[in-house]
């Protein structure tokens, strides 16, 4: 049965998980005040944002984009070089980092590294901030959303012969994130991830076969310049515009290298990280790209490079213990040994993070606490 879906801000979630690092936690009262202060205004702001009428879109504007607000600065004593060794569940299984493919937390990480979407939301805040977009919009009805384009990007990928990163001729465009949007629902792609999109006009019916390229409402205007149609107003598409399934694309390295393109000596990418070096079933590495431009929203890394192991849970915690990994999840059977252990106890941080979780009729916010 063809099923119409729609995605549709219904809740906030409330979730938590635990992680050690090398950071101290914080008191249950200052994680419940912290709380608050992101969530309260979040769920304000939604709910004046949702999903208007025709008749209500018609004589409402919608809020424009928030300014970026101020960032916590870098502590001053970190050193010149910095690496970060974070694990990946689990083994037995390998990376998946092509943004049509992706879905597992690990994954979506280094994708949305590598390749910044048009918006991205703020980790202690959790307000909307410019991405590749440097401002957007909206349509009085709601239903058409322009966004303004940074032409500063260009896209870079890792030279294995000379061990650095290397600028290419070109920039990213609004055509590559039309194209990269339109791969994602295109049915030959077999994108898990192609739902995510059924708010803009025609992607179901172009995923589902029964409709083309051209019937989908994402149109680059010119190169900075990016219009989205959607099916109905969502005052929360801001935030639908983060997901890593409407980053640009590199269309001339996927036509040229197909199921490929990922692999550490054809990938190019564009956001503050690079891939390195891919070992698969083992490893993945991420260098800082020395071509981010830097925005206040999304500034140049201070950690210089990433690895990610690929490893389980239960392996993971052993390796933090003896230091092999700068942090990891910890496990609630694994909670009876840290929580008497002066050290580890010390180690064990506590902090709100925002969540987002997409599903065939719903779209939730949640703040998930970290432990």
């Amino acid at each position: 049965m063809n099923r119409k879906t729609t995605i549709n801000l219904i809740n906030f979630c409330l979730l938590a998980s635990f992680l050690l690092t090398a950071c101290g936690g914080l008191s249950p009262e200052a994680i419940d005040a912290q709380a608050k202060q992101i969530a309260l205004p979040l769920i304000a702001t939604y709910e004046a944002g949702a999903p208007l009428s025709a008749a209500e879109a018609t004589s409402t504007p919608l809020p424009a984009p928030a300014a970026a607000p101020t960032r916590t600065p870098p502590p001053a004593n970190l050193a010149s070089l910095q690496m970060l060794n974070l694990a990946a569940c689990c083994s037995g299984r390998d990376f998946e980092i092509d943004p049509a493919q992706v879905w597992r937390g690990a994954d979506v990480q280094i994708v949305t590294e590598a390749f910044v979407g048009l918006t991205r939301q703020n980790e202690e805040t959790a307000q909307v901030e410019p991405g590749m977009a440097i401002s957007w919009d909206v349509s009085p009805d709601g239903r058409v959303w322009t966004f303004h384009l940074r032409t500063d990007v260009p896209w870079v990928r890792y030279n294995l012969a000379t061990q650095s990163v290397e600028q290419t001729a070109r920039y990213v465009t609004a055509s590559d994130f039309e194209y990269g949007i339109k791969r994602i629902l295109d049915p030959a792609t077999e994108a898990d991830n192609a739902y995510l999109l059924y708010l803009i006009e025609g992607a179901e019916d172009f995923n589902a076969g029964d409709g083309s390229a051209s019937d989908v409402g994402v149109e680059a205007l010119d190169d900075s310049t990016l219009e989205i149609r959607l099916t109905q107003p969502a005052g929360y598409f801001d935030v639908v515009a983060d997901s890593w399934a409407m980053a640009a694309q590199p269309e001339w390295v996927i036509e040229a290298h197909d199921d490929e393109w990922t692999e550490d000596d054809n990938i190019q990418s564009y956001g503050p990280y690079v891939l390195e070096e891919w070992e698969h079933d083992s490893h993945l590495i991420l260098v800082k790209n020395p071509y981010w431009p830097g925005t206040e929203s999304i500034p140049q890394p201070i950690i210089e490079e990433i690895t990610w192991t690929l490893m389980d849970d239960e392996v993971a915690f052993v390796e933090y213990q003896t230091g092999g990994l700068d942090m990891v999840q910890v496990l609630q059977d694994d909670l009876a040994i840290v929580q008497p252990d002066p050290q580890l106890a010390a180690q064990l941080a506590v902090q709100p993070r925002l969540v987002n979780y997409w599903t065939l009729d719903k779209f939730c916010i949640g703040l998930q606490l970290e432990l």
